[in-house]
């Protein structure tokens, strides 16, 4: 059963095993629109973004929303004797389809983690001759990766 303490702990699993930075911010948005980690990966992606998620963040929380859900912590307590150093157990790796849609009419498709920021700081698209896009099992369709990401 969905209950609060648990949106608590997967936000705080997010902040530690899912590189969202201050997911723990993110409760009381979450906490009205009435999402919890049950539910979190069926969400559209732009109620999430209007909550001030960003898009970055929105795919690491669904992704590791069904997964931590549907794994062994989504069902433990946390005693107040846990250690807060204890590993996480490993998780499954989400997958995602991604396609390079290049400007010659050509495209790129393949699967892989979830989407991030681009480590050589590529913000725009001024030297590339293609732009990035991402399946949205919501929306049923590509969409275009946020600027900066990857």
């Amino acid at each position: 059963l969905p209950t609060p303490s648990k949106l608590t702990r997967f936000l705080q699993y997010a902040e530690a095993n899912l590189g969202v930075e201050s997911a723990q911010t993110l409760e009381p948005a979450l906490q009205r629109l009435g999402v919890g980690p049950d539910i979190l990966s069926e969400m559209d992606d732009t109620l999430l973004q209007e909550a001030g998620i960003s898009p970055g963040d929105i795919i690491h929380l669904k992704c590791g929303s069904s997964v931590w859900w549907n794994g062994p912590e989504a069902r433990q307590k946390r005693s107040a004797t846990q250690s807060e150093s204890t590993e996480a157990p490993a998780t499954k790796e989400c997958k995602f389809q991604y396609e390079k849609h290049y400007e010659d009419g050509g495209r790129s498709h393949f699967t892989g983690g979830p989407i991030k920021p681009a480590e050589d700081g590529d913000d725009g698209k001024e030297f590339r001759d293609y732009d990035w896009y991402y399946k949205c099992a919501n929306a049923g369709t590509w969409l275009a990766a946020p600027r900066g990401w990857v």
